[in-house]
């Protein structure tokens, strides 16, 4: 048993990936992975591979939003992403017209059903929940890529779109591949 400390200075804001490996190929081990952070960190677990089941991947990127009414006692706004009962954050952004730039990865089981809903939420303090402030429409994956810029809107089911429409936008970059 071995251990490596390390230090890296990284941009506030950042997402990385932290891959634990050992240093023969094609070798499983355990490992042990602390994390310090001055600052409030956000971690999660990543799936290790696609379901045997996953037809396709996904990967989905938040470029911005522009035109949004946030609330004043708000401290910034985040975009959710949904696919196939999933669910992948940006990380909060301030302003009316936040740049986001993150990407997510969702392993697709029905490329003909599946779409990405994107829900513009307004972020609160701690004890408070959050208030969806709008959401896309349901954006259909195609092969290849493509960049949708979504008129918000409440979310209503009852109605068809989005509901009733509210202030802002969201653009999103959605590129598909079949992986079967």
């Amino acid at each position: 048993s071995s251990g490596i400390n390390a230090e890296w200075p990284l941009r506030p804001g950042g997402t990385y990936v932290i891959i634990p490996t050992t240093f023969k190929p094609e070798t499983e081990g355990d490992f042990l992975l602390r994390l310090f952070s001055e600052d409030k960190a956000n971690l999660k677990l990543l799936d290790k591979e696609p379901s045997s089941s996953a037809l396709g991947t996904a990967d989905v990127e938040v470029v911005k939003c522009e035109g949004l009414v946030v609330p004043e006692d708000a401290t910034g706004v985040y975009v959710a992403l949904v696919c196939e009962n999933r669910m992948a954050k940006t990380p909060c952004k301030q302003g009316n017209n936040p740049e986001f730039n993150c990407k997510a990865a969702f392993h697709i089981k029905a490329p003909d059903k599946a779409t990405v809903v994107a829900q513009v939420y307004a972020k609160y303090g701690e004890g408070t929940k959050d208030v969806l402030l709008g959401r896309s429409l349901n954006l259909p994956l195609k092969e290849g890529g493509k960049m949708y810029t979504s008129q918000l809107g409440t979310g209503d089911k009852s109605k068809s779109g989005t509901g009733q429409q509210v202030p802002g936008t969201v653009k999103v970059i959605i590129r598909y591949r079949t992986t079967k």
